[in-house]
């Protein structure tokens, strides 16, 4: 937790300061200056100073999932300024005065924007509706956050851009906010609607058929905790010591229910190790003591002999021979008990020593009378130690029965409480965590065995999880609802809202296959981009359906209103995606695993509702036939 808290800490200071200049300098290159690109910096930078305060006000500080929320913002919130600022540039380059082409700004890509900032907004609240204090309140954060950056991007800053823009009316009007290729792409459309549509339901079914490739990774601590310190030293006690990173707790009320539950629980195929304070206190203490007495007697018995101080050379080999004999007479008996066979390793110490004891015989044959004296000395040290064992090997011996009030304290202490109760820890196996009905399997086995009444990691990850998943529905009905609700109050027909959630819907789809197709899985962290993206989702289609009807009022046709959306809302669209990616994008460089394959996932999102709201929307809007407006053809250009 220590490490993760300034984890997020460094993650926080590195992304967000990233993300702004990134959006900055997209700016940069959108519109070519540098003063409006600074003040919505200045903008952005401000909106962030907010939403840090109204994040003290309400949550007294940042979690580990709500840090990313000023990176996220940043990209989100550019948004406003840039779908302001292109089409304030569009109108002053047709010569319009500063004042008309601001007023155009709030008549024209005020309702797509204020649409788009409720929608997106509304979903971030709904995911309020899912369990996990850290995620509802990032929900809540990134609602306000969404409504206080239009505020600053799409009212302060236009009405900042008109008072410079005063100062310089002698100046010639910028150039026009449109691009070419865009447009280019939108006679396309326009005139192949179908093969757009085909080639679109085409990539659709290719996504869906990958969607049953992605699968969910419940192993909450990998999402958490990869990438950290932390985790690579808990893999490594995993590995060396053979423990997970989370257990189960249960209590039991006395001894003999401590053993019995944990005998039992040794015995169940999702356990890999239980742990309690009734490995340290023997049952059937009386039999082993009577055996420890007569060890004692015997033992009483034999006095180790003295070292000889002149031992002879015949008496070394005669010793070497005897303890070879003796390896011998065990690799029998190791044989005998099928123990070779199960252990190869034993078979090769062995005979590695009989070579040695051979070679060992050649050599004391030809040993020379000056080193008698340096083995009188060996053989003192040896018998020293040798005494020294047996001293404390017989003060093992001891008769004493082993109770939990001779325990040492160290030994209790988190074992046994106060009341008496005894605490059970039961170690899943590795794979448990990566499957839910791995893990609840390992949870019931538990429940079976024991009180049931259990606590712990793992119970805990493995409902907060169920919960998330269970209200991750809700969340997206409830987001989906509340979106169509603002559709429909925004273009007032069934058919327009049915067109404006196109992309989101498609685009979600094509990103679920995307993973599917890299296998990215879902965890805690990420699931949370379902909810997200679906917010973000629709801003694209709902500029480029309203920018259609615009052009469709003023009598375009409806490949003329394609081509018209496309070129010059379209470049706005493309750069907002441009920066919300970046937003995203940036959290992958720090060292949480979890926010990378979140923002790869809304990268992916982005690119699709990106595509499918330049593609696929521009065709169906082309193919139906009872659009708003007159069928006249355009013959003059914006």
């Amino acid at each position: 937790d220590v490490e993760g808290i300034e984890v997020m800490r460094e993650t926080l200071n590195i992304t967000t300061p990233i993300a702004l200049a990134g959006v900055v300098i997209l700016f940069i290159l959108a519109f070519r200056g540098l003063l409006l690109p600074l003040l919505s910096g200045i903008a952005l930078a401000l909106g962030i100073v907010w939403i840090l305060g109204i994040t003290q006000v309400l949550y007294g500080s940042l979690n580990m999932v709500n840090s990313m929320i000023g990176a996220m913002l940043v990209g989100l919130g550019i948004d406003f300024g840039i779908h302001s600022l292109n089409r304030y540039r569009e109108e002053r380059s047709k010569g319009s005065s500063p004042e008309y082409s601001l007023v155009t700004v709030f008549k024209g890509v005020g309702p797509s924007a204020l649409t788009g900032a409720l929608t997106t907004s509304l979903f971030f609240f709904a995911i309020c509706l899912m369990s996990g204090r850290a995620i509802q309140q990032l929900g809540v954060v990134s609602g306000i956050g969404v409504l206080v950056f239009f505020v600053l991007l799409f009212i302060v800053y236009p009405c900042t851009v008109l008072l410079i823009d005063r100062k310089k009316s002698t100046v010639a009007p910028p150039p026009s906010s449109e691009l070419k290729s865009l447009g280019t792409l939108g006679r396309f459309v326009g005139v192949h609607p179908k093969t757009v549509l085909v080639a679109g339901i085409i990539l659709t079914a290719v996504s869906v058929w990958f969607i049953r490739y992605t699968h969910i990774n419940y192993n909450v601590f990998e999402a958490f905790s990869r990438g950290l310190n932390s985790w690579d030293a808990g893999k490594k006690v995993e590995k060396y010591f053979g423990l997970p990173p989370a257990s189960l707790l249960v209590v039991a009320p006395d001894l003999p229910t401590a053993r019995k539950w944990e005998r039992n629980l040794k015995q169940e195929p999702m356990v890999k190790t239980v742990h309690s304070i009734a490995d340290l206190i023997p049952e059937n203490q009386e039999e082993k003591l009577e055996i420890i007495r007569n060890m004692r007697a015997i033992l009483s018995q034999m006095k180790p002999r003295t070292a000889s101080v002149n031992t002879s050379l015949e008496e070394w080999e005669k010793e070497l021979k005897r303890f070879q004999h003796t390896l011998i007479t065990m690799k029998n008996w190791a044989i005998t008990g099928s123990i070779i066979a199960a252990d190869k390793s034993l078979r090769k110490s062995l005979e590695r020593a009989k070579a040695l004891f051979g070679e060992a015989e050649i050599r004391t044959s030809k040993l020379i009378p000056h080193m008698t004296p340096s083995l009188n000395k060996l053989q003192q040290r040896c018998t020293g130690l040798f005494l020294e064992l047996w001293k404390e090997f017989r003060q093992m011996l001891t008769t004493d029965m082993i109770t939990l009030d001779n325990l040492p304290y160290e030994l209790k202490k988190g074992l046994i409480s106060a009341r008496g109760r005894f605490l059970i820890r039961i170690y899943p196996k590795s794979e448990t965590f990566y499957e839910r009905e791995k893990l609840w399997t390992f949870i019931n086995e538990v429940k079976k065995n024991t009180s049931g009444a259990v606590s712990g990691e793992v119970v805990l990850f493995a409902e907060l999880m169920e919960a998330m998943l269970g209200n991750l529905g809700y969340a997206i009905i409830a987001g989906l609802l509340a979106m169509a609700v603002v559709l429909y109050i925004k273009f007032r027909r069934f058919l327009y809202v049915a067109m404006a959630l196109i992309p989101p819907l498609f685009g979600w789809l094509w990103t679920l296959g995307f993973m599917g197709a890299i296998g990215l899985e879902w965890d805690v962290m990420n699931i949370i981009a379902i909810v997200i993206i679906m917010g973000i989702g629709v801003d694209d289609g709902v500029h480029i359906l309203h920018r259609f009807l615009e052009e469709r009022e003023k009598g375009f046709t409806q490949k003329d209103a394609v081509e018209s959306a496309l070129r010059f809302t379209g470049r706005a669209v493309l750069f907002t995606s441009l920066t919300t990616a970046w937003g995203f994008g940036s959290l992958g460089l720090g060292k949480f695993v979890a926010f990378k394959n979140l923002s790869v996932i809304i990268i992916v999102g982005l690119a699709s509702f990106l595509m499918v709201s330049i593609t696929i929307l521009p065709a169906i809007a082309v193919m139906i036939k009872n659009t708003t407006g007159t069928e006249q053809p355009c013959l003059t250009r914006h």
